[in-house]
């Protein structure tokens, strides 16, 4: 399939049903910059939402800004995990 319709029918909302999609690199949980959540399962079915309307089949998932300086990188290790595939 040309790229350009696989990209044509994403933006038509149509996701990509014909091709596997991996997110090779996503973060979760309280990030300094961006969104937070109220909880984990907030922000679970946040995250799932965001990839099941682009499409996505699987992610590779890191903790969020939990390794910035001064931050606690195990509250992000912590968060994942809570939220291991069990409960998905």
């Amino acid at each position: 399939r040309p790229v350009s319709e696989i990209l044509e029918r994403w933006r038509a909302g149509e996701g990509l049903p014909d091709l596997l999609v991996i997110d090779g690199h996503t973060h979760v949980g309280a990030w300094p910059s961006g969104a937070t959540f109220e909880s984990l399962d907030d922000m679970l079915a946040g995250s799932l939402a965001a990839m099941d309307a682009h499409g996505v089949d699987a992610a590779c998932v890191l903790g969020g800004g939990f390794m910035s300086p001064g931050q606690d990188y195990t509250l992000g290790n912590d968060a994942l995990i809570e939220i291991r595939s069990d409960r998905l």
